[in-house]
């Protein structure tokens, strides 16, 4: 990333074990599992996940995303 800064790379995330589709790294077709665990790794890789962000990543709806994240947070 030229012209990143520490914090710019910090918040991007660490998808190297994850099933990635060939066009521009979006995930396409992969289950709530797959997508969740993922999540969780961007999640404490960066600290944080945007919504929207994810959604395309994942290539599903932002809802999907929230209710996802809704799961991983609950005790």
């Amino acid at each position: 990333m030229r012209g990143a800064t520490a914090r710019d790379r910090e918040s991007q995330p660490n998808m190297n074990n994850v099933r990635t589709h060939a066009d521009g790294g979006r995930f396409q077709g992969v289950d709530m599992i797959e997508r969740r665990s993922a999540l969780l790794a961007w999640l404490q890789s960066a600290g944080r996940v945007e919504v929207a962000a994810a959604a395309l990543r994942f290539d599903t709806a932002e809802m999907t995303i929230r209710r996802d994240l809704d799961a991983l947070v609950a005790p």
